[in-house]
């Protein structure tokens, strides 16, 4: 072959995969979820350690994560804003995240759990689409049900003041009404329950 054709097609190869790296980063940008800052990742970060431990399976981190960003954006009309999500995930957040000892005392020491860089990336892809698309619509509340007071299977359906027994994937818990299936829209992800 000549020279004049090895050009031409080493400029043809260069056109294309400078076209799809184009693509790659218009889609990358069409499925992000919007505007977030480094300090927004590290608090989300420290919120899911310290709910989960980073120890929970991913589709259910995702969905605690995919929660933070629908309060955020419900807080932002509607769009996600760099510093949103800071404002929801620290503790106790805004509106209240987790308001106990706890959960205070493992957000703050998350940023040294070995899990930390991690969690930090499983953020990221997230916010910027690359991962775990929402798959709770727009629910703002979750809980772990294990976590929860146990009541009977006898119980299961009665009303405890502003509570409700609940037959969950941890056994009959006292749930608040918000999860309960008979007075919400609720969706259970391996471990966790959102409404």
């Amino acid at each position: 072959m000549r020279p004049e054709i090895w050009a031409v097609i080493a400029g043809a190869i260069a056109v294309i995969v400078g076209l799809r790296k184009r693509a790659q980063k218009s889609l990358q940008s069409l499925y992000s979820v919007g505007e977030y800052s480094g300090a927004d990742v590290a608090n989300t970060a420290r919120m899911l350690i310290a709910e989960t431990g980073f120890r929970r399976s991913k589709r259910e981190q995702a969905g605690i994560v995919w929660v933070a960003i629908h309060r955020a954006k419900k807080a932002g009309a509607g769009t996600l804003r760099a510093g949103a999500l800071t404002r929801v995930t620290y503790r106790p957040g805004i509106p209240n995240w987790n308001a106990s000892g706890k959960y205070q005392e493992l957000f703050d020491a998350a940023d040294r759990a070995r899990r930390f860089p991690a969690a930090k990336k499983f953020v990221r892809d997230i916010l910027d689409g690359k991962i775990y698309p929402n798959e709770i619509g727009s629910r703002t509340m979750f809980l772990h049900p294990g976590g929860m007071p146990s009541c009977s299977s006898g119980q299961v359906g009665k009303a405890m003041g502003s509570k409700v027994c609940v037959m969950t994937t941890a056994g009959p818990r006292v749930l608040p009404r918000w999860s309960s299936s008979s007075h919400a829209n609720v969706k259970v992800i391996d471990g966790a329950r959102f409404s």
